[in-house]
C-alpha cells in the first residue's frame, strides 16, 4: 500500500509543476497581450507630421474686415457668388487666403481659424463654420459667410484648406 501512494505523491508532484509552468506561461502570456495592447493605445493617440521637407511653424495673420479688403481681393470675391470656395491670391507681397461657405439660411454665422501653419513649402488653414447660437441671431433672408485672412506672401508656397 504504501508503493501505491508514494507513486500518488510522484504523480501529484509532477502535476503540480506542470500546473506551475503552465500559469507560468499564461501569465507571461497575459503580459505580453496587456503590452501589446498598451502600446497599441499610446500609438493611437500620436499624431504623424511629415517634417521631413520643413519644420512646421505657426503663421502670423491678420483676419481682413469687409472695409479692409483691397479692391482687386474684392473682385476675386464677386466672383465667387454664393456657392462655397477657398482660395489663394498674391498681391503687393501679401497672401490673401480666402474662404467662403456658400449661402447658409439665414444670418449669424461666424468662421473660426482652428489654424494656420506651414509645413516646409505647404501652408495649412483650417477652419470652421460656427452657426448661430441664438433664434435672435438667426434673423435675414441668409448669407454666404466668408473670411479673408492676410499674410506675408512666400516663395513657391502651396495652400491646403482643411474644414
Amino acid at each position: 500500500m504504501q508503493n501505491v501512494s508514494e507513486n500518488s505523491k510522484k504523480v501529484l508532484k509532477r502535476v503540480c509543476r506542470r500546473k506551475r509552468q503552465g500559469d507560468k506561461r499564461a501569465a507571461r502570456g497575459r503580459l505580453f497581450l496587456f503590452c501589446l495592447w498598451f502600446w497599441a493605445a499610446v500609438l493611437a493617440g500620436c499624431r504623424i507630421v511629415d517634417v521631413s521637407k520643413g519644420e512646421v511653424r505657426e503663421v502670423e495673420y491678420t483676419v481682413l474686415g469687409s472695409d479692409e479688403i483691397p479692391e482687386e481681393v474684392e473682385k476675386v470675391l464677386d466672383e465667387q457668388g454664393e456657392e462655397p470656395f477657398a482660395l489663394a491670391y498674391e498681391s503687393g507681397g501679401f497672401l490673401y487666403l480666402m474662404k467662403g461657405y456658400g449661402r447658409q439660411n439665414s444670418g449669424g454665422y461666424s468662421i473660426r481659424v482652428e489654424s494656420l501653419y506651414t509645413a516646409g513649402e505647404v501652408i495649412h488653414v483650417q477652419t470652421t463654420l460656427e452657426g448661430p447660437a441664438t433664434r435672435e441671431e438667426q434673423k435675414g433672408d441668409g448669407s454666404c459667410p466668408t473670411i479673408v485672412l492676410k499674410l506675408e506672401a512666400r516663395e513657391n508656397a502651396s495652400v491646403v484648406f482643411e474644414g
